[in-house]
């Protein structure tokens, strides 16, 4: 009967039965999508009604763009789980991108091979010049699934990057720029039309010169002072900060930080997209810009889920994530308020040992040795005269 019942509890998602003593603070996710485990076969997605995508701003998988209001884009058997049971949770609603299932993308220069890949909204879909932030969350990057190698390597970048310090990393950022290198708005230069008759061009633009495109390299590279700049920067349209879309973007993340602080999983390199419009109506005066921006279509959602786990009973809520979701708020909030981007506050974690005690990087370990002092402490305390 007991195997019986560790054998449910791991169809549950629990791996590892508890042992008389101790809690474990990571409870281990099945591995593997239902499509995954029944080796279903997915329906192929057809290059016929694809086209790259263009408004990717951050992630090193390539994604393609469908012609129904949809993306696709590769995924592992633990994100195909996400996808299948946790998205579909009420306390998600809202918060994750609509998922329309599993389908097999052609890999490129392969052949006939292909790989799983995940169909979603496509969240730029009806814009005309898409404003895209990709920020990665949380204190710890380094999942308990890695490899001692990989788990490495990324305890090394959180300790160099805004990751360790604060919580969130620029992964890519797309900003729309209203006003040409003439510094003249771009549907209305005389210089920037010559030029486009000039070379044969007249009626179409580059849509990659429109745009100011900083990668996640750029974001690793950010300092500690440097990254509520760089958040700045995602709202500069080359004429002004839309300082109302932020406030904007400040609520949708209200809902996000309710349901982490209470979170039955823990959300390891797991990423917030922001997208909002970049074009403008033809306004001369701010005041009117900015009442505009009041109505301003804008998404902010959770992505990227290959590295979440459920947690112990005893340990509700994702802190490391939470951690970088606050500092990031008080970011937007700054930025909304007209606050210089030098003068906004936000709270240094780099020492915060605690914030690692689910991971196995070394912070991890001795946060967990702390854990086991403290109960030792509390077990005597309990048997003292």
């Amino acid at each position: 009967p007991r195997a019986k019942e560790r054998e449910r509890e791991r169809e549950r998602g629990i791996e590892g039965h508890r042992r008389r003593g101790s809690r474990p603070r990571v409870v281990m996710a099945p591995r593997m999508g239902d499509a995954f485990m029944m080796n279903k076969r997915l329906e192929r997605l057809s290059l016929d009604v694809t086209e790259p995508f263009t408004h990717q701003a951050g992630g090193s998988r390539v994604i393609v763009r469908g012609q129904d209001g949809t993306v696709c884009k590769p995924c592992s058997s633990r994100e195909a789980w996400f996808y299948e049971n946790v998205a579909k949770n009420e306390s998600m609603a809202g918060l994750t991108p609509r998922c329309f299932g599993l389908r097999a993308m052609p890999m490129c220069g392969e052949g006939d091979t292909s790989e799983s890949g995940v169909l979603l909204q496509d969240l730029t879909h009806g814009y005309s010049f898409p404003c895209v932030l990709d920020v990665k969350m949380g204190v710890c990057t380094a999942a308990p699934d890695r490899s001692e190698k990989k788990r490495a390597r990324c305890e090394g970048k959180d300790k160099v990057t805004t990751t360790g310090s604060i919580g969130a990393r620029v992964c890519g950022l797309r900003a729309y720029q209203i006003l040409c290198p003439h510094k003249l708005r771009r549907d209305s230069c005389p210089l920037c039309k010559e030029v486009a008759l000039a070379t044969g061009q007249a009626g179409t633009c580059d849509v990659n010169s429109d745009y100011v495109h900083f990668d996640k390299h750029w974001g690793k590279a950010l300092k500690f002072h440097q990254f509520a700049a760089a958040i700045q920067a995602f709202f500069h349209n080359g004429r002004r900060v839309r300082r109302r879309i932020a406030g904007l973007m400040l609520e949708r993340l209200r809902p996000i930080a309710a349901m982490i602080e209470s979170s039955d999983y823990k959300f390891y390199a797991s990423s917030v997209l922001f997208v909002y419009e970049g074009a403008e109506d033809d306004k001369e005066v701010e005041h009117e810009l900015e009442l505009a921006d009041d109505t301003a279509t804008i998404h902010v959602r959770m992505i990227d889920f290959a590295h979440v786990f459920p947690i112990s009973d005893i340990d509700k809520g994702d802190t490391s994530y939470l951690c970088g979701l606050e500092n990031l708020m008080n970011v937007l909030q700054g930025i909304a308020q007209g606050t210089s981007a030098e003068d906004i506050n936000l709270e240094n974690h780099t020492e915060n040992c605690a914030l690692h005690r689910h991971c196995k990087c070394a912070k991890g370990a001795s946060a967990r040795e702390l854990d086991k002092q403290v109960r030792r402490r509390r077990e005597l305390d309990k048997h003292a005269p």
